[in-house]
């Protein structure tokens, strides 16, 4: 990562309005988390580009990571006012919304970004989480089949529906969910 700081850096040093080479400086930074940094870069590549929705999701994800979810959630709505079919904004204010403990609003998000974009299977694992919240465990199956289907080795999800199978005592079902999580990813 610091081999590519260096190369954005220099890219910014030789186009200082580059805002597509503050955004990548800004993901290195936000790599190493550096958040700060991170979050100064992205404000440079939005000061060079104001419409450029990534920059805006990205610096509210940092910002999230910071635990500055109400901030986040107004960026992440900045971001959808610049580019209305963003899905993956959807998910990650699904995520915040969640995070706050709005689960009936983060639900609207995840279906929203799946409705753009229908394959994504992050927003199914998410949705799931966001049902399984709510006790909604078949749901929450359903919905973490369908990112397991799209994504064979998401182990999250199969970690995620083995603890929905515990809950509505499919034990073996669970076992054997937690077993592919760790098949896919050992460290997990």
């Amino acid at each position: 990562a610091s081999e590519a700081i260096q190369s954005y850096q220099k890219a910014i040093e030789q186009k200082p309005d580059y805002a597509e080479a503050y955004n990548n400086l800004g993901i290195a930074f936000k790599y190493q988390d550096r958040l700060d940094e991170a979050i100064t870069c992205y404000q440079a590549a939005l000061k060079s580009r104001p419409d450029y929705a990534i920059a805006c999701n990205n610096m509210a994800n940092a910002i999230r990571d910071q635990g500055k979810l109400a901030e986040a959630e107004r960026l992440y709505l900045e971001a959808l006012k610049l580019k209305p079919d963003f899905a993956e904004v959807f998910n990650n204010l699904g995520n915040v919304l969640m995070e706050q403990g709005g689960l009936d609003k983060a639900i609207l998000q995840f279906q929203k970004a799946l409705q753009i974009k229908p394959d994504y299977a992050e927003a199914h694992n998410n949705l799931g989480n966001a049902f399984q919240e709510q006790k909604d465990f078949t749901a929450a199956i359903g919905c973490y089949q369908r990112a397991l289907k799209l994504n064979p080795q998401y182990h999250k999800a199969f970690n995620n529906l083995g603890n929905a199978y515990q809950k509505v005592g499919r034990l073996n079902q669970a076992i054997f969910c937690y077993q592919k999580a760790i098949e896919v990813r050992p460290d997990y």
